[in-house]
């Protein structure tokens, strides 16, 4: 299949997140403080928070998903939240957020 550098370059783009895993990690965070009566359970593990990123989600859990999707997950309380690239909405999966 024959394509142009363009389209090679708006692929590549398309299939790189915008932020990178501490980036998506701390904005997740900013959520978790300014929007989470337990922020106080989850910020004290920021630094064992992980993060993977998905550009079509292909799961369904029972939570509405969207695309360009972060999933940062706090393996001390097992907390869960997604953020999404293209709206900055951040969602508590699993937690008490």
């Amino acid at each position: 299949m024959a394509t142009t550098e363009e389209t090679r370059t708006a692929v590549a783009l398309d299939s790189t997140p915008k932020f990178d895993r501490q980036q998506a990690i701390a904005l997740v965070a900013d959520d978790i403080l300014e929007n989470c009566e337990s922020a106080d359970k989850y910020l004290p593990n920021v630094s064992k928070f992980d993060a993977t990123w998905m550009r079509v989600t292909w799961t369904d859990d029972h939570h509405e998903r969207g695309n360009r999707e972060w999933t940062v997950t706090d393996p001390v309380t097992r907390g869960k939240w997604r953020m999404y690239e293209e709206t900055g909405e951040v969602i508590a999966v699993l937690g008490d957020c």
